[in-house]
């Protein structure tokens, strides 16, 4: 983790300091308009997408760096790392606004989805999923961090096939 923070935390910082920037540029352009922004649906997406996002990032770090000693490729690691961390919670989050939307539908439920009610399942569930992977790379890390790093990488599937498809001919 000290190393990716040495590689990229400047970036990180650059990044930061270029939304920091726009929100800015934003604000100074709109005037007393900017004052309505503090009650709007953006600020709230935006206060949720503050918590959700570094603890995204940092999952996306761990989870990587346990990925790539469990895969046999990087690539597989990568695309592991991307649907664990990346699309898995955003599938989940559809699919629970389509079942609430669902079950208001036909069941007749008087719960009112809000724009709050949005925002916060949608930090919660990329927060739950992030945790659950975080705990679950860090357990085993930590646990087995030996024989994790002293596997070597097995043929590919396709290598084995052609290895044994010669000899069935």
């Amino acid at each position: 983790m000290l190393i990716l923070r040495r590689w990229f935390g400047r970036a990180l910082l650059a990044l930061l300091a270029v939304d920091v920037f726009f929100a800015f540029a934003y604000f100074s352009g709109r005037g007393a308009a900017s004052d309505r922004f503090l009650v709007s649906p953006m600020f709230e997406l935006a206060l949720c997408a503050l918590v959700a996002f570094p603890v995204q990032a940092c999952s996306l770090a761990r989870i990587g760096l346990y990925q790539g000693l469990v895969q046999a490729t990087s690539l597989r690691a990568t695309f592991m790392v991307a649907w664990k961390v990346g699309l898995l919670p955003w599938v989940i989050w559809i699919a629970f606004m389509l079942i609430l939307e669902m079950t208001q539908r036909y069941w007749r439920i008087p719960l009112p989805i809000t724009d709050q009610f949005v925002f916060a399942a949608w930090a919660s569930v990329h927060l739950l999923v992030c945790a659950l992977f975080l705990a679950l790379a860090s357990w085993r890390l930590h646990r087995n961090f030996r024989s994790l790093a002293a596997q070597t990488a097995g043929a590919a599937r396709w290598k084995r096939w052609l290895r044994l498809r010669p000899s069935q001919l």
